[in-house]
C-alpha cells in the first residue's frame, strides 16, 4: 500500500513538472529573447567595469626580502638561524609579532603618526630564516615609508621572543609603480559580461517556469469553452521554395507528412459538420457560409492553415473562395503564387473593381494581392461596400474563408465579424499565455459571429492527446508557411 502511494506521488510529480518540456521551452525563449541576453551581457560588462574603476581606491604594495640573524649574547657577533628549531620558532612567531599592539605602537612612534595609513604583512619560508615583508598603502611613497619603519622597529618588538636579531637585506624596499588592486578593463568587462549572461538566463528560466502557456485542450478550457476542432502536428522539416512563392506544406503534396494531411482532413470534416448544425439545422444552407480565420498573435500559422483548409474543402467538393483580409500583409498571395496584377480586397473596396475571382489549379478561388497593402485598413474594412462584397461572395461559393489579422493585435477581425457565420480560431502550441488568449478572445466577445471552435497548431509529439509524431509547422513568419510551388498556385494564363 505504501509503495503504491509513493509511486502515485512520483507519477504526479512527473506530470506536474515536465523537465523535458521545461528545457525545450527554455531553449525556445533563449532563441526568442536572444537580444535580451546580448543587452544584459553588454550592460553588465560595461556597468561592472565602470563601477570597479570608479569605486576602487588604488593600493600600492612595497616589498623587501631579507634574512634574520641572531646576535650572540656572549661575543656580540651575529650568527644565523641554522638551527631547525630556531627557524621554526621564528616562522611561527613572526606574523603574530607584526599584529601585536606593542609592534604597532613602536611603528607609529617611528613614523610620527597617530594612525597607520596602511597595513603590514610578512611571509616566511618554512624552516628558514628568509622573510618577505610587505606594506600596502594608498600611495607608493607611503607604502615604502611604512615598510622601512616596520623593518626598523621589528627587532625591538621581537626581542622578548627571539632575542637580539638583525636583518640582512637581500631586496631593499621598492617604490611600486602601479597599484596591485586594479584589474584590466578587459578582464572586468569579461567578468561583468559573464555575470550578466547568467543573470539573463536565470530571468528567462524564471519566466519559463511561471508562464502559463497554452499547450493543450485543458489549457484552453481554463480560458474559454470553445470546442477543439483539430490539432495539427509540428513539422520540423522545411519544404523547398519555388520561384517567389514561399513554400508551405500542402495537403496536395505527397512529401507533406501523412499525419499533417490527415489532421487537415479531419479538421475540414469537423468544420463542415459544425456548419451543418448551425442554428439547429442538420442540412446545409442554400447560400455560402463565411468563416473568419484569426488568432491571437503573429506567427501562429493562420495563413498556412487557411490555404490548406481551402484546398481540402475543395477536395471535398465544395466551391471555396479564399480572401486574404490581412490588408497589412497580404501574405497569402505568395503562398498561392498569385500574379502581381491579381485582384485584392483593396482593389475591390477602393478601386470599384467587380467582385471577380479566378479559380486556381488547386480548385479554390482567391482574392488577394501582395502589392496592395495598407498601414491602417480599418476605414476601408468598415466601408458599407463590404456588405455587398460578402453577399456577392456568398452567392458564388459554398464556403468563403477570410484570413484576417490576429485579434489580439488588431481590430480587423472584430470589424469583419458581423459579416461572418462563424470564427475559426488558431492557437499555436506554447506560443502564448492563457492571459494573452483570454484578452484576445475578450475582443471578440461582442461579435455577432459565434466561435465555431479552435485549432491547436504545431503541437509537438509530447503534447496533446493525438500522438502525431515529431512533425512541425516550422517557424514561419507572420501568416506565412513555406508555400507550395507553381503547380498548386494561382493560375496563370
Amino acid at each position: 500500500m505504501e509503495r503504491g502511494r509513493q509511486h502515485t506521488e512520483d507519477a504526479g510529480l512527473r506530470d506536474f513538472i515536465d523537465f523535458g518540456q521545461l528545457f525545450r521551452d527554455f531553449l525556445r525563449y533563449l532563441r526568442k529573447y536572444w537580444h535580451i541576453l546580448l543587452i544584459m551581457t553588454v550592460l553588465c560588462g560595461a556597468g561592472y567595469t565602470a563601477f570597479r574603476i570608479g569605486t576602487t581606491k588604488p593600493v600600492y604594495r612595497s616589498e623587501a626580502t631579507f634574512t634574520v640573524g641572531l646576535v650572540g649574547a656572549q661575543n656580540s657577533n651575529t650568527s644565523y638561524y641554522y638551527s631547525t628549531t630556531a627557524a621554526a620558532q621564528m616562522s611561527s612567531t613572526f606574523p603574530y609579532i607584526l599584529e601585536s599592539d606593542y609592534f604597532r605602537s613602536l611603528l607609529l612612534e617611528e613614523l610620527g603618526e597617530s594612525e597607520l595609513g596602511g597595513s603590514i604583512g610578512a611571509s616566511v619560508i618554512e624552516s628558514s630564516n628568509m622573510v618577505t615583508m610587505s606594506a600596502e598603502a594608498p600611495t607608493a611613497e607611503e607604502a615604502a615609508r611604512i615598510l622601512k619603519g616596520a623593518m626598523a622597529v621589528y627587532p625591538k618588538a621581537a626581542y622578548f621572543v627571539l632575542g637580539s636579531i638583525e636583518f640582512y637585506v637581500i631586496n631593499a624596499p621598492n617604490l611600486p609603480e602601479t597599484p596591485v588592486n586594479v584589474s584590466s578593463p578587459v578582464r572586468l568587462a569579461v567578468i561583468g559580461g559573464i555575470a550578466g549572461l547568467f543573470l539573463a538566463c536565470f530571468v528567462i528560466l524564471l519566466l519559463t517556469i511561471i508562464r502559463r502557456d497554452v499547450r493543450s485542450e485543458e489549457d484552453v478550457a481554463k480560458v474559454s469553452d470553445m470546442k477543439l476542432l483539430g490539432q495539427l502536428p509540428l513539422i520540423t522539416g522545411k519544404a523547398r521554395s519555388t520561384g517567389r512563392a514561399r513554400k508551405l506544406w500542402s495537403v496536395f503534396d505527397e512529401r507533406t507528412p501523412y499525419e499533417y494531411r490527415e489532421s487537415i482532413r479531419s479538421l475540414a470534416g469537423r468544420l463542415l459538420n459544425t456548419l451543418r448544425r448551425m442554428d439547429g439545422e442538420e442540412t446545409e444552407s442554400g447560400e455560402g457560409r463565411v468563416i473568419l480565420v484569426t488568432g491571437t498573435a503573429p506567427g501562429e500559422g493562420k495563413s498556412s492553415l487557411s490555404v490548406n483548409l481551402a484546398e481540402e474543402l475543395t477536395r471535398e467538393g465544395k466551391k471555396v473562395v479564399l480572401v486574404d483580409a490581412d490588408l497589412r500583409k497580404q501574405g497569402d498571395a505568395d503562398l498561392v503564387d498569385a500574379p502581381e496584377d491579381a485582384i485584392g480586397l483593396v482593389d475591390i473596396l477602393s478601386g470599384g473593381r467587380e467582385v471577380y475571382v479566378k479559380r486556381a489549379p488547386a480548385g479554390f478561388a482567391f482574392i488577394g494581392n501582395a502589392q496592395r497593402v495598407l498601414k491602417n485598413p480599418v476605414r476601408l474594412l468598415s466601408d458599407e461596400r463590404m456588405h455587398d462584397v460578402v453577399e456577392s461572395l456568398r452567392k458564388s461559393a459554398d464556403i468563403v474563408i477570410f484570413d484576417t489579422p490576429p485579434a489580439g493585435a488588431f481590430q480587423d477581425a472584430s470589424i469583419l465579424a458581423p459579416y461572418a457565420d462563424g470564427i475559426l480560431y488558431v492557437i499555436r502550441c506554447g506560443e502564448l499565455t492563457q492571459d494573452e488568449l483570454g484578452e484576445a478572445l475578450y475582443s471578440l466577445a461582442e461579435s455577432p459571429a459565434p466561435l465555431l471552435g479552435y485549432v491547436l497548431n504545431a503541437c509537438p509529439e509530447s503534447e496533446g492527446s493525438y500522438g502525431y509524431g515529431r512533425y512541425g509547422y516550422g517557424r514561419y513568419g507572420y501568416g506565412y508557411g513555406y508555400g507550395y510551388g507553381k503547380n498548386y498556385g494561382y493560375g496563370k494564363d
